[in-house]
């Protein structure tokens, strides 16, 4: 018969089961930082149009945003990459 003792050391001494930490490539964050972009967009535009109801500016308007908030996606992504915390 097996002893408290017996399965605590056992217990202590299984390997846990990790997974490797995946390192996500440039192209990965670039093109989620699009694929988000995208639909945040689309409803940055509508909320301008709804706003001013002028297409032409709300084109702009989004345009703008769309290339500003890539790259700052991008970036935030990239930083976040190269932060251990809640990785194991």
């Amino acid at each position: 018969m097996e002893g408290i003792g017996d399965a605590e050391e056992r217990l202590w001494a299984t390997p846990v089961d990790r997974k490797p930490i995946m390192w996500v490539s440039h192209a990965r964050s670039f093109l989620k930082s699009v694929s988000w972009r995208f639909f945040g967009n689309l409803i940055s535009w509508i909320i301008i149009y709804e706003l001013t109801h002028k297409a032409k500016l709300a084109f702009i308007a989004s345009g703008i945003e769309l290339v500003v908030k890539i790259v700052l996606y991008y970036a935030h992504e990239r930083v976040w990459n190269k932060v251990k915390w809640g990785r194991e």
